[in-house]
């Protein structure tokens, strides 16, 4: 029920910002929601590879961003290969616009700890 309730309250603190601001400074408003977020979020490229993740990404796959930035899923052995195949069967066959998920994982951490996780995806168009 928090969840909704935050979600609600974001979207309209960004309407009540575009009001004010227009689409301007929209892109720097985003990206520091993101940012400083406690969800993990990862930007991935068309071959799942990490263009971006935010702090809380980082620390839950126990990589640093740069560590992380330009590799896939794949590369860092944080998938056993039946997840990884899960992984880039849900984000092949996602739509532009369309989320998808909850999909469940087991990531495997650089230390080799182990952490659940429930992901949702949503595929855009590179701009």
């Amino acid at each position: 029920m928090a969840q909704a309730h935050y979600k609600a309250l974001l979207g309209k603190v960004l309407l009540g910002f575009i009001a004010e601001e227009g689409f301007g400074g929209l892109k720097d408003r985003l990206k520091s929601v993101v940012e400083y977020s406690p969800i993990a979020h990862c930007l991935l490229d068309s071959s799942s590879a990490f263009i971006d993740v935010n702090e809380a990404a980082a620390k839950l796959l126990g990589h640093s961003r740069r560590e992380l930035r330009g590799k896939k899923f794949s590369e860092l052995n944080v998938l056993t290969p039946d997840q990884s195949a899960k992984l880039e069967s849900s984000l092949k066959s996602g739509k532009p616009g369309e989320p998808s998920g909850p999909d469940e994982y087991i990531l495997s951490r650089k230390d080799r700890s182990q952490v659940f996780v429930e992901s949702r995806s949503l595929p855009v168009k590179r701009l």
